[in-house]
């Protein structure tokens, strides 16, 4: 069964794409095993309906189409780079990224 992450393609257009979580890991990153995604309601619901403030302002790089919602999870790290020392295999690790099963971030972004 494919993994699957969601995304606004336009205004009120959301569609569910495909995702392969990578075979390995940089030397300074984690993949995590997403147990928890918290929702944001209000940007999200902003950026669905393009009524946030800056979905016109050309300086902001963030909230424009395609956009993948989600900002913080919670899961368990299941690999690590040669070079991550804080976060072990199995831990439990908190960071920033969108909604979906799997992540990889840098062991900067995760705590």
């Amino acid at each position: 069964m494919p993994l699957l992450k969601p995304v606004f393609k336009a205004k009120l257009q959301m569609e569910f794409v495909e995702y392969t979580p990578p075979e390995t890991v940089g030397d300074d990153q984690i993949l995590v095993k997403n147990r928890l995604s918290m929702i944001s309601p209000g940007t999200e619901l902003a950026i669905f309906t393009a009524k946030h403030i800056d979905m016109e302002n050309p300086k902001n790089k963030w909230a424009k189409y395609p956009f993948f919602p989600g900002y913080s999870e919670v899961g368990e790290a299941v690999k690590v780079g040669k070079n991550v020392t804080k976060i072990k295999v199995g831990q439990t690790v908190y960071h920033w990224q969108s909604h979906a099963l799997y992540s990889t971030v840098a062991e900067t972004e995760a705590v």
